[in-house]
């Protein structure tokens, strides 16, 4: 019978059962159909298509056949576009890094590269005359906020010729007179093309960008297409520039349409008519020919063309010949781990590589030993106790379940096989049984002699895999009772403790926090530790007395030196067996719970002698080991000491471990082994290497069942937003078996993601190398100066930003780079690569051609956007300040993670004070989880007000050290306010707190977590439904305003920004004639 529950309850019982055998989820792949092709081009006579597929650039006779590889490497090439003249083809390839430019000789075979930006460089086309390439990158603008850029295919510098500060423009046209179509406002329309679907984030508008043709000019914009609430993408003209023709999802499903009798100036007075009439599937990729006679698309993983002289549309077939250059099995070595597991003799190390089960010895290291190797993912490594047993949890059937592999005999034996998830192993201290999570809600010990299974608890515990906490539960020294979290309420996991021969459970712990976990139980059978805190607060170590702690004193030590056995006294046999529980006494046992005072704790342990506690601290962003003694004779003959720091470097730390004599400690630090003396001293790496060859056939296999299974156990709709979830796996099954590569693998997958229609999902590749960085400077330059004279001319210098720093103004002229000298075919970003945090002298010339070198640092591009978006945030402070007569405030939040919550502080205490009201902006905020905290800062209300004898009156709540704004505020949103952002905006107007102005959000909010899959790539698995004040989900649901206003595009060329203009006229109108408070600039003087 399967296991199963009526109703989750808190109460546990005994009772013990059979299991069914499951049935694999997903195990082997049907037979490859051609693989993939995408991203198709026509070449300018019509004769020839090219196409991606499986990480290369493949060509094909326009009426069909067989295709054959064109451009191939080992990194991944895509997105290839002819030239008009049919010389060149240019594309995106990954070899040198994110993802860069390149143009490909049709008649020389020559490979030139153009683009040297970290940012990943999307191809949208070519000039008329097949001299430049137009491109989007988010390498100089905000949050990874897209500009249009050109490059000469001779090369040089490329320069945007369409660039909004912290807006996305991608997808540009170019139509015969130079100007552009760009699409614009749906910034995940260009990231997410992959989302069969849309929210209101993906909605998109066309605009016509004219870009400046003298110097000093500004680029024109006029807007050709409204959203029409729908994804519009992928822009194409025809070749008089009357028709533009897009890929539109406004009928419900994807078509290509078009716009007609478009003016050269003006907006277009003509409707969007329907060209293709496909009731299902997908539409991506679209290109026109030259002559705009025929576009190619990819069309549910095929190739169409549609005849636009007779509306006609069909398919074109294709047979692929030849392969990538990618071998079917990879010989690689590893030294980086994962999930570590030390044995308790301490002489034994076990761990995981690529989802492999190693071994190795404690003390030397080496080349480890293959436990499994069958390309399935193995995790939750544990030691049995007797050494010579390893126990983990494998998902090769389809469903995880537990094995044991024996070293005496080299024999792996399974251990479970029920028909739901088994995880989180942990053996019994004697070695006779073990405890594990079966699915979510039941914990169930197996005794290792018989097989026979006990349901000791039934409740809310864990996440399936691979979400799990693998610290929730823990064993008695002497096997008898088990400890674990349980989330009785669906909110706090609290501690509760079960008889290992059944009975019921009762709470030991009452911390109302809502992350908890590595639960311990010390050796002594005395108490319980693990860690606990609440988001955006450190973490805590909570110490659980399961009886009172009887004082000790002095006398009593003194006395026991005249009864301790001498030196050399045999042990008795009794003294080598743990310790035996002590009767819990549950009596005031919630007076019994405390928090430790070290604060950013976590991952607690305690020696096996129980003197020491181990953990890991966080100071900032770095992790180190620490311990403090928890003997109370220890204790109490010497003075309180602060907790001693083992380790001092900057590596993640994880699975900390004790060996058996209580000594040593070995951890993890960045993925490698590392260990370290419990007395102090340098640490010292294990050096293990792992040899793998790695299968890329048999691993996609397992990378498609572990995507397809995470999202059938985790996804927050059970009923998978109506999507056939098992028919979407038929569907996709043949197209993975064809994928070639790894990136083609992701390409298919995340097509396959898309299919729920679903926000906070997608699927990113392992981190890779670290590849050298591009400096940024902080400049921005005329492009049509440069484009003419070959002269780059300094337009723009970001405050803060390290030209400012040393001095470059406007309108100095750039003539070398470290000795190199400035033309237009030298690549400014190539000069500045590899120059990140490195001296680069600047050789200028200013306006008066006076030559003068100025010597500074370059910053990364991360820095480099942080720098834009403060000068951003001082240009809309200064703005409101103008409109309002210096009355309102502003501040902006970016996100909702904590680093934002401190900015706000921040921002609260610098620029806030003395103003009558504040324009709350959240704007393109990116999401994250303190959206309650931020709105506790506006919701608090003034009740006192206190007077320093010699200072001025102030209100309570600063003095005594909370932060409360206690003013009117207005809300500004757009479109890409998502998720986090938005439960802000809806408990702004849920609790009144103010007027709403600018557009409706995102409607893109789910909780989500994640999970690793076997090759090391990362799942987004969203998890969590969020309802609104009434009820009603908020996905797919946007968070309406009061006051509906659109930026336009070049609104910020402009200086203009309409929707913080009509937040201060709002906000003005309610405050009325209230005038700011007179402060002086020191805060008030005292009377003497």
């Amino acid at each position: 019978m399967k296991r199963t529950l009526a109703g989750l309850f808190v109460a546990v019982f005994f009772v013990t059962f059979a299991r069914s055998q499951s049935t694999p989820a997903c195990c082997t792949l049907p037979p490859a159909l051609p693989g993939e092709m995408t991203q198709p081009a026509l070449s300018p006579d019509g004769t020839q298509i090219a196409f991606a597929s499986g990480g290369a650039i493949w060509t094909v006779a326009a009426r069909g056949g067989n295709a054959r590889i064109l451009i191939s490497s080992a990194a991944t090439e895509s997105r290839p576009l002819y030239s008009p003249d049919g010389r060149w083809i240019a594309f995106e390839s990954t070899r040198t890094g994110n993802g860069d430019l390149y143009l490909f000789n049709r008649t020389t075979n020559e490979l030139r590269r153009l683009t040297w930006d970290d940012s990943l460089d999307r191809l949208d086309g070519w000039s008329r005359d097949s001299q430049w390439v137009y491109f989007s990158s988010a390498s100089h603008n905000i949050s990874g906020m897209n500009d249009i850029y050109r490059v000469r295919i001779s090369g040089g510098t490329p320069l945007p010729v369409s660039m909004e500060r912290y807006v996305s423009e991608y997808d540009a046209a170019v139509a015969p007179g130079g100007s552009l179509a760009v699409v614009t406002r749906g910034e995940m329309g260009l990231s997410q093309w992959w989302r069969d679907g849309h929210a209101h984030i993906d909605n998109t508008q066309i605009w016509r960008a004219t870009p400046a043709v003298q110097e000093g000019q500004q680029t024109g914009y006029q807007l050709l297409l409204h959203s029409g609430g729908a994804k519009n993408i992928w822009p194409m003209w025809s070749a008089t520039g009357r028709t533009l023709y897009f890929m539109s999802d406004r009928s419900g499903v994807e078509n290509l349409w078009e716009l007609p009798d478009v003016p050269a100036t003006g907006a277009p007075a003509a409707a969007p008519r329907e060209l293709t009439h496909f009731n299902d599937g997908r539409l991506l990729w679209p290109s026109i020919d030259a002559f705009g006679r025929t576009i190619v698309f990819e069309r549910n993983f095929r190739i169409w063309e549609l005849d636009l002289r007779h509306d006609r549309a069909e398919a074109v077939k294709i047979q692929l010949l030849g392969a990538p250059p990618v071998p079917a099995i990879q010989h690689k070595n590893f030294s980086k781990v994962s999930d570590l597991a030390v044995s308790p003799d301490g002489k034994k190390l076990a761990f995981l590589v690529h989802g492999e089960v190693f071994v190795d010895m404690a003390e030397d290291g080496g080349p480890a030993l293959p436990i499994t190797r069958n390309g399935k993912l193995q995790f939750d490594l544990v030691w049995a106790p007797n050494s010579e047993h390893l126990a983990y949890v494998s998902d090769r059937s389809g469903t995880d379940h537990i094995y044991q592999y024996d070293f005496l005999t080299h024999q792996e034996k399974q251990l479970t096989n029920g028909d739901q998830e088994e995880f989180n192993i942990h053996y019994a201290p004697d070695g006779k049984a073990i405890a594990f999570d079966c699915g979510e809600t039941q914990i169930v010990k197996l005794a290792l002699a018989t097989g026979k299974e006990t349901l000791l608890a039934a409740g809310y515990f864990n996440r399936l895999p691979p979400l799990v906490n693998n610290g929730i539960m823990t064993w008695s020294p002497d096997s008898q009772y088990l400890a674990f979290l349980d989330r009785a309420d669906g909110l706090f996991p609290e501690a509760y403790v079960v008889p290992a021969g059944g009975g019921k459970a009762r709470q030991v712990s009452f911390v109302a926090n809502t992350n908890s976990g590595a639960l311990a139980w010390s050796p002594n059978g005395r108490f319980l530790l693990y860690q606990t805190s609440q988001r955006t607060q450190p973490s805590r170590i909570a110490r659980v007395d399961l009886t009172p702690e009887l004082p000790l004193f002095r006398e009593n030590l003194f006395q026991d030196l005249f009864t301790t056995k001498p030196v050399g006294h045999p042990r008795s046999a009794a003294s080598d067996q743990p310790a035996a529980t002590p009767a819990i006494d549950y009596s005031d046992i919630a007076e019994r719970v405390q928090l430790l005072p070290m604060l950013n704790a976590r991952s607690p342990r305690v020696s096996p002698d129980g003197k020491w506690l181990a953990y890991i601290g966080a100071e900032g962003a770095t992790d180190n080991l620490y311990v403090v003694p928890l003997d109370r004779k220890t204790l109490l003959l010497t003075k309180p000491k602060a907790p001693k720091q083992l380790t001092s470097t900057s590596g993640a730390k994880a699975d900390l471990q004790f060996t058996a004599d209580s000594k040593t400690l070995y951890y993890l630090d960045g993925g490698h082994i590392h260990r370290v003396a419990v007395t102090g001293g340098s640490g010292h790496e294990v050096n293990v290497t792992a040899e793998l060859d790695i299968n890329f056939s048999r691993e996609k296999e397992e990378m498609f069942a572990q995507v397809w299974r995470y999202l059938r156990d985790d996804y927050q709709n059970p009923k998978m937003n109506g999507v056939d979830w098992k028919a979407v796996q038929t569907e996709f099954a043949p197209q993975v078996a064809a994928a070639a590569t790894p990136d083609s693998l992701r390409w298919l997958l995340s097509e396959m993601i898309g299919r729920l229609n679903s926000s906070h999902s997608g699927i990113h590749p392992p981190r890779g190398e670290e590849q050298p960085a591009t400096g940024h400077i902080g400049l921005f330059f005329d492009r049509v100066q440069y484009e003419t004279q070959g002269k780059l001319c300094v337009s723009d210098v970001v405050p803060q930003g390290p030209a400012a720093l040393a001095g470059v103004d406007a309108g100095d002229c750039l003539t070398a780079v470290d000795g190199t000298a400035i033309s237009g075919s030298v690549n400014l970003d190539e000069l500045l690569h590899n120059t990140v945090g490195k001296k680069l002298t600047l050789d200028l010339t200013d306006s008066q051609a006076k030559a003068r070198t100025v010597i500074l640092k370059p910053v990364n591009a991360r820095a480099g956007g942080q720098l834009l978006y403060r000068a951003w945030i001082a240009h809309n402070r200064a703005l409101v300040d103008r409109l309002s007569g210096g009355r309102l405030g502003y501040i902006h939040m970016a996100a909702m993670g904590a680093d934002s919550l401190d900015q706000l502080y921040l921002d609260l205490n610098s620029t806030q004070f003395g103003k009558a009201g504040v324009v709350i902006d959240v704007r393109n905020n990116n999401g994250g989880f303190v959206n309650a905290y931020a709105l506790d800062i506006l919701t608090r209300q003034h009740y006192l007000t206190m007077i320093p004898r010699g200072f001025p009156k102030a209100q309570a709540r600063e003095m005594l050290g909370q932060r409360a704004l206690e003013k009117p505020t207005i809300l500004v949103t757009n479109q890409n306010t998502l998720s986090d952002g938005e439960d802000f905006t809806e408990g702004y107007e849920a609790m009144h707190l103010g007027k709403v102005i600018g557009l409706p959000t995102a409607g893109w909010i789910i909780y989500t977590g994640a999970g690793q899959l076997v090759d090391g790539s990362t799942l987004r698995l969203p998890m969590i439904t969020v309802l609104d004040t009434n009820g009603k989900p908020m996905e797919l649901h946007p968070r309406p305003v009061n006051v509906e206003v659109h930026n336009p595009l070049g609104a910020w060329q402009s200086g203009e920004d309409p929707q913080l203009a009509a937040a201060v006229k709002v906000l003005l109108a309610q405050i009325g004639g209230v005038a700011p408070a007179k402060v002086a600039a020191g805060g008030g003087k005292s009377k003497r």
